[in-house]
């Protein structure tokens, strides 16, 4: 330990000889006498004491306060662990650039850490410290310099450094670093890149040669951190999930990836794994799930990366919504390329299957719009049904055609039409095909593209007035209406003035016949008064982390016109747009051009990695203790005076009592009130007296908390270590006990407590952390690992029933998730559960027994995840696998087996396998 300490101060350590002159001095001089007040002289003959005033301090007096300026001495010193070695230069302020667009959002906490790394270093040569962040601030547009600061205020200002959802404006940013070194003396520069460059590379390499130019260079950047990834959604048929995924580091070997679908409500709807080839950039997931599913999906990205690039937002027009066909059921099958049936049923497949019966049947099943082509003929009595159900709401396209040109007269119309049709083609008419027009302003079909190549031959007219310009959403390059829309009642009906198939227009070949029937039944949820905006308003925007939140009044966030490109920036951040069931969500992947990766620096810069130096000052823990022993001292003192009466029976177990308390583990000044333990659900582990392993253990239950918390309802308040000879266990679901050399034999009250635990249903998961050195088959005493030995050791005076490997159909296995295996840090092994256990206890296991150690992969602390990229042998799937059986385990402590009668599980297993 002492060969990683440095004394900033070590002039300081001749304090250290004063003691032995403090020693002797407290010595030979007396404590003050104790003043005894008589009531009267002649008592003085009869009074008696026991307790003699000592002529000389005591020893142990004596040594307390030695060791108290001991560790003042030691601090004032400043004692620091592995110190850095300083950064160049002398005096000036050093320059800080830090790269904080969108790819700096991967790994940013690794980032701020090796940032604050950086500060003491600053502190100590005594130089102030400029920041210039890259990335444009959210309520000006602007780049700016901050600073000159100390380092001291320059620790609290990273704090308020963050990333943001568009790219760093290196070009602005190499204008900015002249700038201010022009105002203010540089002796470093210090860039903590994204691992980026700009589009143009020239910028990039412009502001590297200003930082060079103004002192020495020192560039950070590391592929294990700067590896940001970019989600698009490929333009494919508007029913499929298919995605496409470009990375910037181009690893060799092949990677296990996890895409998550969330509802609105953040709840994880349905999850698929992929491989990104290793040496390749780009990667395509090709997701299939259910319509069901697919419809509730708010948002997709990357599990493992919570970045704003890796996240795709949906929208109403991309999600699947339920159409009729009005026509007969029986005949859908074999409807041929000249039916409109055909041509509707394939264009709606975009948004769902639709479904093809009368108007009895569809008004009787809840659907977002009914189609009605012209071919399909309607009894009055069908009429007045399908009237009664767009006037109490419905949602209705119409398409013109010979039946509807001969009886113009109808009530299911959004405006008056002439009588008879429009002929443009053939042998009694001078008129050509007519192509199509423009998308007025109030259209909801606003932002589709028109296509140049569609004509229309025949078409009905519409009569006149002035409500038709309103109800107007597309017209032909002649000015007259080719789709009109109005409210009928409560609901509203669509017309387009051309049939549905080929025979009075080619418009059902072309892709904006498909588009424009998803957008309309898009709309029919409760949009019959949509009038499509030029500027649609900021509703919630994303942050780089790909988080939604409402727009901060004081950023320049603008209404933004969907007909423009969307660029992201400061005034269009990338989100949602529009209002509550009429937006557009604008997505920051299909927006960023290809990245390209920061290449060779300039001659004479240094490169530096994110990878932490773990410096450590002593100095706090050091002035914490001589403080909590000065208060020690203080009170022996008082009572060495007689200011405080105590019994001379219990003074040396007070004085005793107190200093444990002092030397004791700060953890224990953090316990948990026994009425938040009573109302929440808190996870616990044995502390075990080794500091790795109880950190391990604490940070795995709470990455697995956040699991829970996120993937289920049931709501983990914390975590906390415990004793089992001192604490009450019956708080907790489940008890993690990780076995390490260390730890000693169970004293007689912790094996009572920890039997009493099980006897009263409590769930203890024992991990001997060795799986990798366990034998095959793991079997047999003379075959037993070292850790496998410690728990035997361990639990002999608790009694434990026979235990078995878990069979298939243990209720661990699919209480929460369907598994098969249970892998942790380590894979493969056996889980061992109670052969029998009690029918007291729901019958569910009180006892796991493995090796995986799977609190490492649990745990989301940087060094075990980058112990769990060195030793896992399936990466990313392995963790999510070991977390979906922390969760599975919390399900069967909590809930005990009430999913062991899932009849239809050998179904879902077959299912899978297939």
């Amino acid at each position: 330990m002492l060969a990683g300490m440095t004394f900033l101060f070590p002039w300081l350590l001749g304090g250290l000889l004063l003691i032995p002159v403090l020693w002797w001095l407290l010595r030979i001089m007396p404590p003050r006498p104790r003043a005894v007040q008589f009531p009267a002289f002649f008592l003085l003959q009869d009074l008696k004491t026991d307790v003699k005033t000592a002529s000389k301090t005591p020893w142990w007096l004596l040594l307390l306060r030695s060791l108290i300026v001991l560790l003042f001495v030691l601090a004032l010193a400043e004692p620091v662990m592995r110190m850095s070695q300083g950064l160049p230069g002398k005096g000036g302020s050093v320059l800080v650039v830090v790269d904080n667009g969108y790819a700096a959002a991967a790994g940013w906490g690794e980032r701020m850490a090796r940032l604050r790394e950086f500060m003491p270093q600053i502190g100590r040569s005594d130089r102030s410290v400029i920041f210039l962040p890259t990335a444009a601030s959210p309520s000006d547009g602007k780049l700016r310099a901050y600073g000159p600061m100390g380092a001291g205020e320059a620790e609290k200002w990273i704090e308020t450094l963050k990333p943001y959802p568009w790219p760093a404006d290196h070009a602005a940013a190499s204008a900015l670093v002249t700038e201010t070194a022009a105002a203010h003396p540089v002796s470093h520069a210090l860039m903590l890149s994204d691992g980026t460059a700009a589009q143009e590379e020239k910028e990039t390499r412009a502001l590297m040669d200003a930082l060079l130019a103004t002192s020495s260079l020192t560039v950070v950047r590391d592929n294990r951190i700067n590896n940001p990834h970019i989600l698009r959604r490929k333009p494919t048929h508007p029913s499929e999930m298919s995605l496409t995924l470009e990375r910037l580091v181009k690893p060799q070997l092949d990677e296990r990836m996890m895409m998550t679908a969330y509802s609105a409500e953040g709840n994880v709807i349905d999850e698929t794994t992929f491989v990104f080839p290793g040496g390749a950039q780009k990667a395509d997931v090709q997701w299939e799930m259910l319509d069901e599913i697919k419809s509730r999906i708010a948002r997709v990205g990357l599990r493992q990366l919570p970045m704003a690039s890796a996240v795709f937002l949906t929208d109403s027009q991309w999600q699947q919504h339920t159409a009729g066909v009005l026509g007969d059921a029986r005949a859908r099958e074999s409807a041929s390329v000249l039916s409109e049936v055909y041509y509707l049923r394939r264009a709606l497949a975009a948004t769902g299957k639709p479904v093809i019966g009368s108007v009895e049947e569809l008004t009787a099943q809840p659907m977002s719009a009914v189609i009605w082509p012209d071919s399909t003929a309607l009894t009055a009595v069908e009429r007045v049904q399908l009237l009664e159900w767009v006037r109490a709401g419905g949602f209705l396209i119409r398409f013109a055609g010979p039946n509807l040109a001969g009886s113009p007269e109808d009530p299911l119309l959004p405006v008056g039409l002439r009588y008879g049709q429009r002929a443009m083609q053939g042998a009694l008419t001078w008129e050509k095909p007519v192509g199509l027009g423009a998308v007025p302003e109030h259209s909801p079909l606003l932002g589709l593209d028109v296509p140049k190549d569609v004509t229309v031959t025949r078409q009905v007219l519409a009569t006149p007035s002035p409500e038709v310009f309103e109800r107007t959403w597309l017209t032909l390059s002649d000015g007259t209406p080719l789709l009109t829309g109005g409210r009928v009642g409560s609901g509203t009906v669509v017309l387009v003035h051309t049939s549905a198939g080929p025979d009075w227009s080619d418009f059902c070949y072309s892709g904006l016949y498909v588009e424009a029937l998803q957008r309309l039944v898009s709309l029919s949820a409760g949009a019959a008064d949509f009038r499509a905006e030029s500027i649609l308003s900021p509703m919630m925007l994303m942050d780089a982390f790909g988080r939604l939140e409402t727009p901060d009044p004081r950023s320049m966030a603008r209404p933004l016109d969907p007909r423009q490109k969307f660029v992201p920036s400061p005034e269009t951040p990338p989100g949602i747009y529009g209002v509550e069931k009429q937006f557009k969500v604008f997505n920051l992947g299909n927006a960023l051009p290809e990245m390209k990766p920061l290449g060779s620096l300039p001659a004479g810069a240094d490169e530096d990695t994110y990878q932490l130096a773990g410096e450590r000052s002593l100095k706090p823990d050091l002035l914490r203790l001589a403080l909590l022993l000065l208060l020690v001292d203080t009170l022996v003192t008082l009572f060495l005076r007689g200011v405080i009466n105590l019994p001379p029976r219990f003074a040396g177990t007070a004085a005793v009592m107190l200093c444990l308390l002092v030397l004791s583990s700060p953890a224990q000044a953090q316990d948990v009130p026994e009425t938040d333990l009573m109302q929440g659900i808190y996870l616990a582990y044995v502390e075990t007296g080794e500091q790795e392993a109880d950190r391990i253990s604490h940070s795995g239950l709470e990455g697995l908390r956040d699991a829970i918390n996120i993937r289920t309802n049931i709501k983990v308040a914390g975590v906390r270590g415990v004793d089992p000879s001192r604490d009450e266990l019956y708080f907790y679901p489940f008890l993690y006990w990780p076995m390490t050399e260390s730890q000693a034999a169970l004293p007689a009250s912790a094996a009572r407590n920890l039997q009493n635990y099980i006897a009263q249903g409590g769930t203890i998961v024992f991990d001997t952390r060795d799986q990798q050195f366990a034998a095959d088959d793991g079997r047999g005493p003379q075959g037993a690992t070292l850790g496998q030995r410690r728990l035997r050791k361990l639990t002999e005076n608790i009694q434990i029933a026979e235990l078995m490997p878990v069979e298939k159909g243990h209720i661990i296995g699919k209480s929460f998730y369907l598994l098969n295996n249970f892998p942790g840090l380590y894979a493969g092994g056996t889980l061992w559960v109670e052969k029998e256990p009690s029918p007291d206890h729901d019958g569910v296991t009180s006892v796991f027994v493995g090796g995986n150690d799977w609190a490492s992969a649990w745990s989301d602390a940087p060094q075990d995840r980058a112990r769990f990229d060195r030793t896992a042998t399936t990466g990313a799937r392995q963790r999510e696998i070991a977390i979906r059986f922390g969760i599975n385990l919390a399900m069967v402590a909590l809930a005990g087996s009430y999913k062991a009668d899932q009849v239809h599980v050998p179904y879902i297993l077959e299912r899978i396998s297939r």
